[in-house]
This record gives structure tokens, C-alpha cells and sequence, in this order.
């Protein structure tokens, strides 16, 4: 939009109200009065999810004219810039349209139209670039002082809203962001009192922003000091000169504080990337990095990384950037966002018993001459080892703090110290880093001479030089995961064969299945049932037992209250239980001559039909326990509830 001729602003009339809640979740949206309980139809101001809800409607409307950079939307305001006079009527006239289809309205005392200046999201965008919107200048510039923490905290909160367009916001306001903090006693003296005059100074100079162009050239130039990093965006405009697209300023934390140069250098950087990424990701053009500190210029090329270096290394791959040297004289701008003595205060202390952690490499100790090296590739691993740089750096200080204490563990070979390198029992220790544990892995299992050897082979062979914590495990998970040994092994268990279902039953009472309910209170001298179901009709029958009937009593009840009523089953299933296991199949192929067919072991599911009945019968059962126990009665009420 920054290089547009001519502007105009539409606002959308009712905002949230504009969009119907899907019908049957009005209750989600209820709300108490003293008139009562109420459900609107239509969203509301408040809600959590209804600006992503109305800015994504807006997006679906718009979304091809936005994408030709003549319009932008923001949730109910929608500008438009075009070139000509002739465009911006068409472009205008495709907006309404748009907006009448869909039953938006404009609120015409809140539209603008054909300006060569336009304010929008408070700021006065112009062919000239972006600047902050007068009347909210004013506001910071005749802002009283603050009587109390409330009020510095509105100050910073419209004053923070411009900080891209101040130089050193961040050093400026130190002072009344200090004031902010919970642990912080309330202290307005001369430094905030001078903090609070620098700021609104600055609003008063009207800096003005180039709107960033993405078929243009953009720099960034970075810098840090022992506090504090700052960075500008600049744009190569027409003329050839480079002009500011925004500022960023920001303090370092505690921790921040104790990194080395080249951590404090990278970290202004990496701020200055993540800020603008929008802008300098994809970028037509390979953009600069300008840096004051030399060393920088060969970071990428180290080959030791710690894990938030590594970070670094990984986001750093997304940009199209070459990293330059310019003194610090010649960056003056980013050098003094990161450098005032005011923000330095307070600085000084904190680092004063700093231990800058040096990098240790694991180095490989001198073997004997029966643990020769057999091939390079394990000469490489042990080479990553020397170079993961101590990622692990506080086992190292914990096994020289203990062997200086004379701690009796480690007294003998168990661990030791050589050329920087742990050892457990003599083995290598390795760090914690999966990929290369995994080589080491590897190494001994998928090599020709390693020849796929079982798990517990494989392990023999990791721990023969090596070891970390859960080692075993991590083998025997990578082994069982082996494409290859999967593809080639023979396995000595059979693999399982396909489910069979049971043949679906054509007439009543030809296919039946037979299971027991036990351990109940006993009565007249029963105390377990026997039920027989029918697995075409579901009619089942409920014969009162005892858990410890022979083979023949319970063949006998099958006799007797199956087979006279409904002859002879074609097939009897169960769920090979031991009165069924032993010989009342026997007994009742002598009585009847039935093929019995046994179910699966330890799996009812086999004989679901009588399983499934088994929860009602005991339903039944305990619903009428009372009653069984009083009357001493269960065998008789069975004939009632079984059928």
C-alpha cells in the first residue's frame, strides 16, 4: 500500500454483529441480566473466538483483491490504495458489490474516500511512507506524569504501540518499565522524570516509515551490547537511498546477559529476523546483515553447535541473507539502540561471578591393541563424540567434583576421567543425542560385518566399547524395528491365522451355546446356573446347577431341559470351560451324538451369543436377590425369569 496514489476506508456497520450463530449453539453464548437468562442469535463483542471468526469471513470475501495488494482488511476496516483515479472506482465499486452480496453494510460517517493520505490502524499511510496519526502524538505529548504504577502502564501501553517508529525505545523506557515490575517499590525520581520527557520527545519529531516494497532491496543492520539489541529495516528506495522501514529495540534478560559476544551478536540477529520475517522470508532480492562484530562473519561455518546455537542454525536456513562487517561508527543507528548509559544501570553486578561455559570435547582414549578400530566409519562416531562439546557438560562436573570429594563410588574403575572423556567401566559414555546413539546402533547391527544379529547379539556388541542410560532397551527397540530382519528372518512363532467366524444359524435351536453363572448364595442346594441359548432365536434357558456337577449330572440337564423341548442341536458351542473340557462332552456324544465344536481358549468372544446373555441373566439374578435369599427360592424363580 506505501506506494499507492489514492486511498479509501471502509468500516463495516454492526462489526461482530454481522455474523449468525449456527443454529442450536445459541446456548453457547448465553449471558445473565436482571431481567433474566438470554441466548443471542447473532456474536457479539467479548467473545474469545469471534475476531479469527470475522477476520477469516473477511478474508474469504476479499481474498483475491488482497492478494493483488490493492485492498487490506483488518476484522471490520477494509482499505483500498490503487494507482489511478479509473482503477480505484473499479476497485471500489468490486468492494460494495461484495459486501451487498453478502448483506454487510458500510457506515458512512466512518468512510474516507480518494485521499492521498489515509489514517488506518493508527497510522497515516501516504506515497510517502507511514507515519504515526497526529492526534494519538498528541495524546503521548500531553500525557501528565504518572502518579502511580496504573498509569505508567496505560503511558507504555499507547506509547509501546509506535515503538517501530522510535529510535531506542527500549533504552528509553527501561526506567518506567522497572517501574511496572511486581517486586518494585513505586519511585518516580529523575531518571523516570528524564525516561518520561526523552519518550514523548521523541513522538514529537514525526519519524517517518518507508512502507516496505517486497520487489525492493532491504538490509537489516543489527548490533548488541552487554544489555541490550537493537536493529533497523531499511529499504533502497528509487532514488538509491536507504531509507527506514521500522526499528526494534529490545533488553536482555538475566540469562541473556551471561552469553558470550558472538551469542549476545547472534541473538541481536536472530530478534531482528524474527521481528521482520514476514518481510525477509521469500524475499525477492538476497538481503545484508550488517554487524559491527567480525567473528560473526564465519559462525555459519562452525562445526560446534550447542542446542540453542543449533536452533539458530536451523531458522537461519530459511532467509536468503549475506552477513557483512561494518564498524560500529558507520551503524549508528542500530549501535545506539543497543548502547545508553541509563539502561546500563543495574547491569554491571549481575555478571560479576559469570562462568562462561568452555567448550570440552569428548576426546577418544588410547585403546590397547586388542580394541583397534576394525573400520573408519567407527572412527567418524567417535570423532561426533570428541565434538558434541560437553551437551552433557554437568555429568562432567559432577564426576570431577565427586573424584575430588573422594566420593567411595568412584574410587575405583567405575568412572573415570580421560582427556575429558567419561568412562564408565572403560566403555565410552555418549551423550545424550539420539541420532548418533542410533548410529553407534546401526554401526553394530545393519553393517556386513555386524550381519543383522539378534537383539541380545546386538547388544553384546554396543556394550562392548560403549554405553549410556536404557542402552538395552534402545537396541532391542531399534532390532525389532529392523526392515530386514523382518523381511529375511524365519520366526520361530507362528505367525496367527485369520479370524473364522461361526457359520450364521438357519433354524431355531440348530446351533446352541452353553456357558455357567458361579459363585452365587446358594439355594436349595444350587449355587451356580447353567445357560443354554439359542444362537438363531436368543431364547435361552437358565437351569439351576451346582458349580461342582459331574460331566454326567450336567449332561442329564441338557437331556432334560433342552433336547425334549427343542430336540437335538446341530452344533454346541462353550467356552472350553473345565466342566466342558473334561467329559460331558463325551457324555453327551453317547446320549444324543452331537459334533461338538470348542471355542477359541481365553476367548469368549467366541461364544458371544451366551456371553452377551450372561450380563441379563445376572441382571435378572440380582434385581430379585432379596427375594432368593428370604425365600431361599432362586431355582424356582428361574423357571419365571429363564423361559
Amino acid at each position: 500500500m506505501g506506494s499507492k496514489r489514492l486511498f479509501s476506508k471502509i468500516d463495516l456497520r454492526w462489526g461482530y454483529n454481522n455474523i449468525r450463530i449456527k443454529e442450536g449453539d445459541e446456548w453457547k453464548a448465553a449471558f445473565t441480566t436482571f431481567m433474566g437468562a438470554f441466548e443471542p442469535t447473532v456474536m457479539f463483542f467479548g467473545l474469545t473466538n469471534l475476531p479469527a471468526t470475522f477476520q477469516t469471513m473477511m478474508n474469504e470475501l476479499f481474498r483475491d483483491l488482497v492478494n493483488t495488494g490493492k485492498v487490506a482488511v483488518f476484522i471490520d476496516d477494509i482499505l483500498i490504495g490503487t494507482d489511478d483515479e479509473e482503477e480505484h472506482d473499479k476497485v471500489v465499486e468490486e468492494v460494495l458489490q461484495r459486501l451487498m452480496d453478502n448483506d454487510l453494510f458500510a457506515k458512512p460517517e466512518k468512510c474516507e474516500w480518494k485521499r492521498s493520505e489515509m489514517g488506518f490502524l493508527g497510522c497515516i499511510i501516504g506515497r510517502n511512507g507511514i507515519k504515526m496519526e497526529e492526534r494519538k502524538v498528541k495524546d503521548v505529548v500531553e500525557w501528565p506524569t504518572p502518579k502511580c504504577v496504573k498509569d505508567v502502564q496505560k503511558f507504555l501501553g499507547l506509547a509501546n504501540y509506535y515503538r517501530r517508529f522510535i529510535e531506542k525505545f527500549a533504552s528509553i523506557a527501561k526506567p518506567l518499565h522497572a517501574l511496572t515490575k511486581k517486586d518494585k517499590k513505586w519511585s518516580w525520581g529523575d531518571e523516570e522524570e528524564e525516561a518520561f520527557g526523552a519518550l514523548k520527545a521523541k513522538f514529537t519529531s514525526h519519524p517517518i516509515l518507508v512502507a516496505p516494497e517486497l520487489d525492493k532491496e532491504l538490509k537489516v543492520e543489527s548490533d548488541a551490547s552487554a544489555y541490550a539489541t537493537g536493529g533497523e529495516l531499511s529499504m533502497k528506495c528509487e532514488d538509491g537511498k536507504w531509507r527506514p522501514v521500522a526499528y526494534i529495540s529490545k533488553s536482555m534478560t538475566e540469562t541473556e546477559r551471561n552469553y558470550d559476544i558472538h551469542d549476545r551478536e547472534m541473538l541481536g540477529i536472530m530478534r531482528c529476523l524474527e521481528e521482520w520475517r514476514h518481510f525477509l522470508e521469500g524475499a525477492k532480492h538476497k538481503f545484508e546483515i550488517w554487524t559491527d562484530h567480525r567473528n560473526l562473519e564465519y559462525f555459519a561455518k562452525a562445526q560446534q553447535l550447542n542446542r540453542r546455537q543449533a536452533r539458530w542454525a536451523l531458522y537461519l536456513s530459511r532467509f536468503n541473507f549475506e552477513l557483512k562487517f561494518r564498524p560500529g561508527k558507520t551503524m549508528g543507528k542500530a549501535d545506539a539502540l543497543s548502547r545508553r548509559p541509563d539502561f546500563e544501570q543495574g547491569t554491571k553486578d549481575d555478571n560479576k561471578d559469570q562462568t562462561l561455559l568452555k567448550p570440552e570435547y569428548f576426546a577418544i582414549r588410547a585403546m590397547e591393541e586388542g580394541h583397534m578400530l576394525i573400520n573408519a566409519e567407527e572412527g567418524e562416531i567417535l570423532d561426533e563424540i570428541r565434538k558434541s562439546e560437553a551437551k552433557e557438560d554437568d555429568v562432567v562436573k559432577a564426576v570431577e567434583e565427586m573424584k575430588r570429594a573422594k566420593v567411595k563410588s568412584l574410587r575405583g574403575d567405575e568412572w573415570k576421567l580421560e582427556e575429558g572423556l567419561v568412562l564408565k567401566e572403560g566403555k565410552v559414555y555418549v551423550p545424550k543425542d539420539e541420532t548418533l546413539r542410533t548410529k553407534i546402533i546401526r554401526l553394530h547391527h545393519d553393517t556386513p560385518i555386524a550381519g543383522h544379529g539378534g537383539q541380545w547379539k546386538t547388544v553384546e556388541m554396543v556394550t562392548r566399547n560403549y554405553w549410556w542410560p536404557g542402552v538395552t532397551k534402545q537396541v532391542q527397540k531399534y532390532v525389532e524395528g529392523c526392515d530386514q530382519c523382518q523381511r529375511n528372518k524365519n520366526r520361530p512363532t507362528p505367525s496367527a491365522g485369520k479370524l473364522m467366524p461361526n457359520p450364521i444359524p438357519t433354524k431355531p435351536w440348530a446351533d446352541v451355546s452353553v456357558d455357567f453363572i458361579v459363585k452365587l448364595p446358594e439355594s436349595q442346594g444350587m449355587d451356580s446356573i447353567l445357560v443354554v441359548c439359542d444362537r438363531f432365536s436368543k431364547m435361552a434357558h437358565f437351569i439351576p446347577t451346582t458349580e461342582t456337577t459331574s460331566a454326567l449330572g450336567l449332561a442329564k440337564l441338557f437331556r432334560d431341559h433342552v433336547w425334549k423341548l427343542h430336540g437335538l442341536p446341530e452344533t454346541v458351542i462353550s467356552d472350553r470351560g473345565p466342566q466342558f473340557a473334561a467329559d460331558f462332552t463325551k457324555e453327551l456324544n453317547k446320549m444324543l451324538g452331537i459334533d461338538t465344536r470348542l471355542s477359541t481358549a481365553f476367548h469368549p468372544q467366541t461364544d458371544g451369543q451366551t456371553v452377551r446373555t450372561l450380563p441379563e441373566c445376572h441382571g435378572v439374578t440380582l434385581s430379585h436377590l432379596s427375594r432368593i435369599l428370604l425365600h431361599n427360592n432362586f431355582p424356582l424363580l428361574l423357571q419365571f425369569d429363564g423361559g
